[in-house]
């Protein structure tokens, strides 16, 4: 137990020295398949959502603004994984039952993530997770770490879900959100955004990769889940299935502007001849 926490520490804080993060990423043997543009969304174990979205890329943009997100600079993100129970690291995340897994994800130069859902008496079925985000720079390392829920209550990961907003970005798929989080030297995760602490979970596996340069914003990561013991885990895939095109983000703010001019000049010409119709009536009556 100790050892896992101390793992789930060192893995999680990307603010520690890069030496001793290195020194604890020598054991685990990350290799993974990049794969950008039309061939990314071919490869994406669920092609038809890649496929959808990108297809109506550019009424993500309106959906996103009509929900009050701003999509600039923004991506969304499918995260597609499963492990394998018969491995010891999973069998015993929970002694007494199965795991309730979770995922916390870290982006270089964003910050330290959660994924605000859990999956309780985890039994290696397949899980996916659409998150809209924000871009991921090329050449970012992106680490994506599987863990089992320890909490004696449930009360944190109701309020959790209770608060969570789906987003609709296609008239097929929402998405949600990350939530910002901080992993305390106890392992405990603080949520940043709203007074609540996540008990020090179990560790279970890790991917790591680097996000690859794409013409279009579509890329995938996709390779193994490794334990501590540099075990193969189970499979992950880890795709940006959709980037906000700048010159279409600015193209809809203009219009967005426009579309205030004239009604503000509407509203002005309807006030300046109703006030001269009135004035002329007025004038016909004395």
């Amino acid at each position: 137990m100790k050892s896992k926490l101390l793992l789930l520490v060192v893995g999680l804080a990307l603010a520690v020295p890069h030496q001793s993060h290195a020194q604890a990423s020598k054991a685990l043997k990350w290799v993974f398949t990049l794969v950008t543009g039309a061939a990314a969304a071919e490869s994406f174990a669920r092609a038809d959502e890649a496929h959808s979205v990108y297809k109506q890329k550019d009424s993500v943009i309106q959906n996103l603004k009509a929900q009050g997100i701003d999509p600039t600079d923004g991506a969304i993100y499918s995260l597609y994984f499963s492990l394998n129970g018969d491995v010891s690291s999973v069998m015993w995340a929970d002694i007494f039952s199965k795991p309730d897994i979770f995922a916390v994800v870290q982006i270089e130069g964003q910050g330290t993530f959660l994924v605000p859902d859990i999956h309780n008496e985890y039994a290696g079925q397949p899980i996916l997770e659409n998150i809209v985000a924000k871009n991921a720079t090329p050449g970012a390392r992106i680490l994506v770490h599987i863990l089992d829920d320890d909490s004696l209550s449930d009360a944190i990961w109701n309020s959790i879900l209770q608060s969570r907003v789906s987003y609709r970005v296609t008239s097929e798929i929402s998405c949600t959100t990350f939530a910002r989080v901080n992993v305390e030297a106890s392992g405990q995760i603080r949520l940043l955004d709203r007074n609540m602490v996540i008990d020090a979970p179990d560790y279970i596996a890790t991917a790591e990769f680097t996000a690859p340069s794409s013409p279009d914003g579509r890329w995938l990561a996709n390779g193994i889940l490794r334990d501590s013991e540099n075990r193969d885990v189970g499979k992950l895939q880890f795709a940006q299935i959709w980037r906000a095109d700048p010159q279409l983000v600015q193209e809809a703010a203009q219009s967005h502007s426009r579309g205030i001019f004239w009604g503000v000049f509407g509203g002005v010409a309807l006030l300046v001849g109703v006030t001269a119709l009135f004035s002329k009536n007025q004038k016909t009556t004395a």
